[in-house]
């Protein structure tokens, strides 16, 4: 029961308004509005027979793909719940608007959720620019954003505290697989030098200060940073700007597509630095068609287990027979979202946002086979910070780093 559309409004500019003192988080101990009593809260986007959820996600651009393939396995979840009768009889509808991995894009397709289709609240969207824009309306509007895929450094904490999570962020994430490149590879040390590329985003500055933390405390630095803004393309300018630093490593939070133009591009001028970069990486599209040229000199951070992990098996056998196409990494998030969306719409008292938050915040240990427990709490809003490293041998991403 999705909603499909690639299209967008263009007239809204992004909002600075942030979530005020009083509203759904009334004070230092959380209660509602309602003075506690979250059955007399806001219902906005409920009725008796549905639930209105909505997010923005790229379905079109560079990395459609991954939007589909999150909204694929985020919609096996819901049908089946849909199918057995929905939450206290009501069936859950998502709206899905394309944002193209645009925050200008974003922006006006977030307004459009809260003002024309008033959701009852946002689940799921993959990217973290394109969230990070959109953040400030949702929070205007005071409604809760459960598990976003925006592993943004003050997503997860209470300067956001309508905000769920239930991914590493980027800083956590690069700590983890740069450091694993120090201590087993030398990575930083006299010859053994670091450039490092990335987007001039949040997301991008985060995988940064994380890469950094981790050579400083080994007493190492960066020797040559690079930022370039999201809609790059001239990945053979940088692979020449990053020839010419002679390291031996090059660390990168651009797109997986970006990311494996930008090895192309120093292969053909033969420089072929060990690299890495984050968990999008992890997928046999991109191994098919940069898998050769990176061998033996790559590796990534993994925010979702290992799709051959026993403990996923579940998870990813219902993906997969729901989608008819073997699991991926991004149909791992989606499938991750949606759960925990059931969960909490499951714990509600009452249909309205109090006792959703109320739900949310009384959550413990809810299991999806992808993550590890995941549990919030009144002053909690990151579930998790787990993350493993795999190496690209041979065709296939091994674990190095067990995700734990």
């Amino acid at each position: 029961m999705r909603i499909r559309s690639t299209t967008w409004l263009v007239s809204a500019t992004a909002a600075t308004l942030m979530l005020s003192g009083c509203g759904l988080l009334g004070g230092d101990d959380d209660k509602t509005a309602s003075g506690g009593d979250c059955t007399l809260g806001v219902s906005t986007g409920t009725t008796k027979d549905q639930i209105l959820i909505g997010n923005t996600t790229p379905l079109t651009g560079q990395i459609g793909f991954v939007g589909k393939e999150g909204n694929a396995a985020f919609d096996t979840v819901i049908d089946e719940v849909n199918a057995d009768g929905g939450v206290d009889g009501r069936q859950i509808k998502i709206i899905s608007y394309d944002d193209a991995f645009d925050p200008s894009k974003a922006v006006p397709a977030a307004r459009r959720l809260i003002e024309q289709d008033k959701i009852f609240a946002w689940a799921g969207g993959l990217g973290t620019p394109n969230f990070v824009a959109a953040m400030p309306l949702l929070e205007r509007a005071e409604i809760p954003a459960i598990a976003p895929f925006a592993p943004a450094r003050d997503i997860g904490t209470m300067k956001h505290p309508l905000v769920y999570m239930t991914w590493a962020n980027f800083v956590t994430e690069y700590q983890g697989i740069a450091q694993y490149l120090i201590e087993e590879k030398g990575m930083g040390s006299t010859g053994q030098e670091v450039a490092f590329v990335h987007y001039d985003s949040d997301a991008g500055r985060d995988a940064l200060t994380g890469t950094k933390q981790a050579l400083e405390k080994a007493g190492y630095s960066i020797k040559k940073v690079i930022s370039v803004a999201t809609d790059e393309t001239d990945w053979a300018s940088i692979a020449v700007d990053l020839r010419a630093t002679g390291a031996k490593w090059v660390g990168m939070q651009v797109t997986a597509p970006a990311g494996g133009q930008l090895i192309q591009a120093m292969a053909d001028l033969g420089y072929e630095p060990g690299t890495f970069a984050q968990s999008d990486y992890i997928d046999d599209a991109w191994v098919k068609d940069y898998g050769k040229i990176a061998n033996g000199k790559f590796w990534a951070a993994m925010k979702v287990r290992q799709l051959d992990d026993p403990q996923a098996a579940d998870a990813v056998a219902q993906i997969s027979e729901a989608t008819g196409k073997p699991a991926t990494v991004w149909n791992a998030a989606g499938y991750v979202q949606a759960k925990v969306l059931v969960e909490a719409l499951k714990g509600m008292k009452a249909p309205t946002r109090e006792c959703l938050i109320e739900s949310l915040q009384s959550m413990k240990n809810v299991e999806t086979g992808l993550l590890p427990p995941i549990s919030f709490g009144p002053q909690e809003r990151q579930s998790t910070s787990t993350t493993g490293v795999v190496a690209l041998v041979d065709g296939t991403f091994e674990t190095v780093v067990p995700f734990q």
